[in-house]
Protein backbone atom coordinates (compact mmCIF):
# COMPACT_ATOMS: atom_id res chain seq x y z
CA UNK A 1 0.00 0.00 0.00
CA UNK A 2 1.44 3.45 -0.71
CA UNK A 3 1.80 5.96 1.66
CA UNK A 4 -1.01 8.02 -0.33
CA UNK A 5 -3.12 5.63 0.00
CA UNK A 6 -2.40 4.68 3.92
CA UNK A 7 -2.68 8.74 4.36
CA UNK A 8 -6.37 8.63 2.45
CA UNK A 9 -7.46 5.90 4.59
CA UNK A 10 -6.56 7.66 7.85
CA UNK A 11 -7.47 10.20 6.93
CA UNK A 12 -11.39 8.99 6.71
CA UNK A 13 -11.01 7.91 10.45
CA UNK A 14 -12.60 9.26 13.42
CA UNK A 15 -10.17 9.75 16.56
CA UNK A 16 -7.16 9.08 17.33
CA UNK A 17 -5.82 5.51 18.31
CA UNK A 18 -2.84 4.54 19.63
CA UNK A 19 -1.76 3.38 16.80
CA UNK A 20 -2.51 6.07 15.02
CA UNK A 21 -0.33 8.35 17.75
CA UNK A 22 2.25 6.40 16.65
CA UNK A 23 1.97 6.66 13.19
CA UNK A 24 1.94 10.95 14.04
CA UNK A 25 5.43 10.18 15.27
CA UNK A 26 6.47 8.57 12.50
CA UNK A 27 4.84 11.00 9.93
CA UNK A 28 5.76 14.23 11.89
CA UNK A 29 9.69 14.24 11.33
CA UNK A 30 9.18 13.24 7.66
CA UNK A 31 6.69 16.27 7.02
CA UNK A 32 8.80 18.52 8.88
CA UNK A 33 11.70 17.95 6.93
CA UNK A 34 9.83 18.10 3.64
CA UNK A 35 8.88 21.18 4.93
CA UNK A 36 11.74 22.29 5.93
CA UNK A 37 13.45 21.38 2.68
CA UNK A 38 10.62 23.04 0.53
CA UNK A 39 11.34 26.28 2.87
CA UNK A 40 15.18 26.41 2.19
CA UNK A 41 14.68 25.88 -1.79
CA UNK A 42 11.81 28.48 -1.53
CA UNK A 43 13.96 30.80 -0.20
CA UNK A 44 17.34 30.13 -2.19
CA UNK A 45 14.90 30.85 -4.66
CA UNK A 46 13.55 33.81 -3.99
CA UNK A 47 16.77 35.27 -2.47
CA UNK A 48 18.41 34.60 -5.85
CA UNK A 49 15.59 36.34 -7.65
CA UNK A 50 15.91 38.95 -5.63
CA UNK A 51 19.58 39.34 -5.77
CA UNK A 52 19.20 39.46 -9.99
CA UNK A 53 16.93 42.39 -9.42
CA UNK A 54 19.16 44.30 -7.17
CA UNK A 55 21.64 43.93 -9.31
CA UNK A 56 19.91 45.07 -12.42
CA UNK A 57 18.26 47.80 -9.94
CA UNK A 58 22.11 48.65 -9.30
CA UNK A 59 23.39 48.63 -12.30
CA UNK A 60 20.96 51.03 -13.84
CA UNK A 61 21.93 53.59 -11.62
CA UNK A 62 24.43 56.63 -12.16
CA UNK A 63 27.61 57.63 -9.32
CA UNK A 64 26.79 54.49 -7.23
CA UNK A 65 28.22 55.40 -3.89
CA UNK A 66 30.79 53.39 -2.51
CA UNK A 67 28.22 51.13 -0.62
CA UNK A 68 26.20 50.55 -3.52
CA UNK A 69 29.23 49.69 -5.35
CA UNK A 70 30.53 47.14 -2.24
CA UNK A 71 27.26 45.50 -2.55
CA UNK A 72 26.90 45.17 -6.40
CA UNK A 73 30.48 43.43 -6.01
CA UNK A 74 28.71 41.14 -3.40
CA UNK A 75 25.25 40.61 -5.14
CA UNK A 76 26.37 39.58 -8.90
CA UNK A 77 28.29 36.87 -8.47
CA UNK A 78 24.67 35.44 -6.66
CA UNK A 79 22.97 36.52 -9.20
CA UNK A 80 24.93 34.90 -11.97
CA UNK A 81 25.28 31.91 -10.41
CA UNK A 82 20.89 32.09 -9.91
CA UNK A 83 20.55 32.71 -13.51
CA UNK A 84 22.99 30.18 -14.52
CA UNK A 85 20.91 27.51 -12.32
CA UNK A 86 18.03 28.74 -13.90
CA UNK A 87 19.12 28.89 -17.49
CA UNK A 88 20.48 24.81 -16.82
CA UNK A 89 17.50 23.73 -15.34
CA UNK A 90 15.20 25.40 -18.00
CA UNK A 91 17.33 23.90 -20.94
CA UNK A 92 17.14 20.27 -19.62
CA UNK A 93 13.13 21.00 -19.31
CA UNK A 94 12.79 22.13 -22.42
CA UNK A 95 14.94 19.15 -24.25
CA UNK A 96 13.42 16.33 -21.91
CA UNK A 97 9.85 18.01 -23.04
CA UNK A 98 10.93 18.08 -26.76
CA UNK A 99 12.47 14.93 -26.78
CA UNK A 100 8.96 13.81 -25.37
CA UNK A 101 7.59 15.46 -28.15
CA UNK A 102 9.56 14.57 -30.88
CA UNK A 103 9.26 11.12 -29.87
CA UNK A 104 5.58 11.07 -30.07
CA UNK A 105 6.06 12.69 -33.75
CA UNK A 106 7.91 9.95 -35.10
CA UNK A 107 5.71 7.25 -33.52
CA UNK A 108 3.14 8.52 -34.67
CA UNK A 109 4.54 8.96 -38.31
CA UNK A 110 5.50 5.11 -37.86
CA UNK A 111 2.23 4.24 -37.71
CA UNK A 112 1.35 5.85 -40.73
CA UNK A 113 4.39 5.50 -43.36
CA UNK A 114 7.80 3.66 -42.24
CA UNK A 115 10.78 6.07 -40.98
CA UNK A 116 13.31 6.69 -43.30
CA UNK A 117 16.93 6.01 -41.88
CA UNK A 118 17.70 9.04 -40.25
CA UNK A 119 13.88 9.08 -38.50
CA UNK A 120 14.92 5.91 -37.03
CA UNK A 121 18.15 6.85 -35.53
CA UNK A 122 16.56 10.02 -34.63
CA UNK A 123 14.13 7.68 -32.71
CA UNK A 124 16.47 5.45 -31.26
CA UNK A 125 18.77 8.01 -29.69
CA UNK A 126 15.50 9.99 -28.40
CA UNK A 127 13.54 7.24 -26.66
CA UNK A 128 15.47 7.09 -23.96
CA UNK A 129 15.91 10.42 -23.15
CA UNK A 130 12.03 10.70 -23.58
CA UNK A 131 11.86 7.68 -20.97
CA UNK A 132 14.09 8.87 -18.36
CA UNK A 133 12.45 12.35 -18.57
CA UNK A 134 8.97 11.08 -18.25
CA UNK A 135 10.07 9.01 -15.54
CA UNK A 136 11.52 11.67 -13.68
CA UNK A 137 8.59 13.91 -13.92
CA UNK A 138 6.53 11.07 -12.56
CA UNK A 139 8.63 10.63 -10.29
CA UNK A 140 8.62 14.07 -8.60
CA UNK A 141 4.82 14.53 -8.82
CA UNK A 142 4.91 11.19 -7.14
CA UNK A 143 7.37 12.45 -4.50
CA UNK A 144 5.09 15.93 -4.02
CA UNK A 145 2.06 13.95 -3.48
CA UNK A 146 3.19 12.01 -0.81
CA UNK A 147 4.90 14.47 0.74
CA UNK A 148 1.68 17.03 0.67
CA UNK A 149 -0.20 13.75 1.70
CA UNK A 150 1.86 13.57 4.75
CA UNK A 151 1.66 16.97 5.82
CA UNK A 152 -2.19 16.98 5.79
CA UNK A 153 -1.99 13.88 7.41
CA UNK A 154 0.31 14.81 10.38
CA UNK A 155 -2.60 18.44 10.70
CA UNK A 156 -5.49 16.46 10.97
CA UNK A 157 -3.81 14.03 13.45
CA UNK A 158 -2.84 17.01 15.57
CA UNK A 159 -6.33 18.76 15.55
CA UNK A 160 -7.24 15.21 16.29
CA UNK A 161 -4.52 14.76 18.96
CA UNK A 162 -5.90 18.85 20.68
CA UNK A 163 -9.37 17.43 20.91
CA UNK A 164 -8.65 14.13 22.87
CA UNK A 165 -5.71 16.05 25.09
Amino acid sequence: MTAVARVAELEGLEGLTEAQEVELAELRPKAQQWQKQKKGFTDRYRAGKAAVARVAELEGLEGLTEAQEVELAELRPKAQQWQKQKKGFTDRYRAGKAAVARVAELEELAEQEPLTDEQSVELEALQPKAQQWQKRKESVAKYRREMKAAVARVAVLEELEGRSG
